[in-house]
C-alpha cells in the first residue's frame, strides 16, 4: 500500500500521555484550506516541539492527534481498546509502573477526545496512584488536577491542564536525573497509541491511519536508542530485545520524501510545510506490527 499524503511537521513534547507541550510561536499546518477544528488548532498549537531526554532530542508524534486523527476519520470510539482499571493493581516492579504510566496517559488522551468524561476521570485517578508508586506525588499541582476535574466536560481545558501536569512531572524527573522513568513511560506512551491505531486499523482501513502507523518507523528507532541509553543498571534488556524485534516487523517499511520550500506568514505567525512523503506500507506488515504490540502489551502488563 503506498500512502502519498502531505507530511505534517507537528511533533509532540511528549511524556507518559504524550501531552507535554513546549509549543512555539510558529504552527506548521500541511497547507490545506479550509475551516480548521477549533480543538484540532488548538491542540497542533501546543504540541509543536522535540523530546529532550538525556540531553538528546527525540521526535515523539501525540497520541492527541492520533486521537484527533480517529474522529475525523469517523473511526468510532472502542470502549474495549483502553487499558482496564483493574490492571494497575497487577503491577508491582517500577518498569512496569512506569510503562503503565505512559499507557494510561495514552488512553487519557483517547477518552478526552472521544467525550468519556468518566473514564477520563477515573484514568486520571490511576495515573495519580501510579505517581504515587513512583515517587512522584511532588511533580503534580495538586490545585491543577482539581481543575481538570471540574472542567471534565470540556475536551480542550482537558487537554490543555493535562499537558500542564505532565510538563511539571517532565521537569521533575530531568532535575532529579531519573532517565530511565522518563524513558519507560514516554515508551509506555507510544506503544500503547500504536496499539490503538493498529486495532482501529483493523476496523477501518484508511490510508491515513496507515500512514500514521508507517511513520512510527523512525520513532521506534529513536525509542530503542532512548531506552539502551538511560537502561544503566541493565534492568530493560528484555523489552529492548521485544522493541528490536518490533523494529523488525517495521523493516520494509519505506518511506520517501519530497522536500518543497515552506511558506511563512509573518503577519500569522505560520508557517505552511508543503514538502510531502511517501509511505509504502503493505497490510502483511500493518498485520506483522499489530501482533508484537499486542504481544507486547501482554507482556508488560503480565
Amino acid at each position: 500500500m503506498s500512502v502519498h499524503l502531505p507530511l505534517k511537521w507537528t511533533l509532540a513534547t511528549v511524556l507518559g500521555a504524550s501531552l507535554l507541550a513546549c509549543g512555539g510561536e510558529h504552527t506548521a499546518t500541511d497547507g490545506h484550506t479550509g475551516a480548521a477544528d477549533t480543538l484540532d488548532t488548538v491542540v497542533e498549537q501546543r504540541t509543536t516541539g522535540l523530546m529532550n531526554v538525556g540531553g538528546k532530542l527525540f521526535s515523539i508524534p501525540s497520541p492527541v492527534q492520533t486521537a484527533l486523527l480517529f474522529r475525523k476519520l469517523g473511526v468510532g470510539y472502542q470502549k474495549e481498546l483502553p487499558l482496564p482499571v483493574e490492571q494497575l493493581d497487577k503491577l508491582t516492579n517500577k518498569a512496569g509502573r512506569a510503562l503503565a504510566m505512559g499507557m494510561y496517559g495514552a488512553d487519557l488522551a483517547y477518552v478526552t477526545i472521544e467525550k468519556d468524561g468518566s473514564r477520563a476521570l477515573t484514568t486520571l485517578g490511576l495515573i495519580e496512584k501510579l505517581s504515587g508508586q513512583l515517587d512522584l506525588t511532588n511533580a503534580f499541582d495538586k490545585a491543577l488536577l482539581e481543575r481538570f476535574k471540574k472542567n471534565v466536560a470540556h475536551e480542550d481545558s482537558l487537554l490543555v491542564l493535562t499537558g500542564s501536569a505532565y510538563r511539571a512531572a517532565d521537569e521533575y524527573l530531568k532535575v532529579n536525573g531519573r532517565d530511565d522513568v522518563s524513558a519507560l513511560v514516554l515508551t509506555g506512551g507510544w506503544l500503547e497509541s500504536l496499539y490503538l491505531t493498529v486495532n482501529a486499523t483493523s476496523s477501518k482501513n484508511d490510508q491515513a491511519l496507515a500512514q500514521r502507523i508507517g511513520e512510527q518507523k523512525r520513532t521506534l528507532d529513536d525509542l530503542i536508542t532512548l531506552l539502551q541509553g538511560a537502561d544503566k543498571e541493565n534492568l530493560y534488556g528484555s523489552l529492548i530485545t521485544e522493541m528490536k524485534t518490533l523494529q523488525t516487523a517495521f523493516a520494509g517499511v519505506t518511506a520517501t520524501y519530497t522536500f518543497e520550500k515552506p511558506v511563512t506568514d509573518a503577519k500569522s505567525k505560520t508557517t505552511h510545510i508543503n514538502s510531502t512523503s511517501v509511505i509504502t506500507v503493505s497490510p502483511a506488515q500493518i498485520k506483522a506490527i499489530g501482533e508484537q504490540v499486542n504481544k507486547m502489551r501482554i507482556q508488560i502488563l503480565a
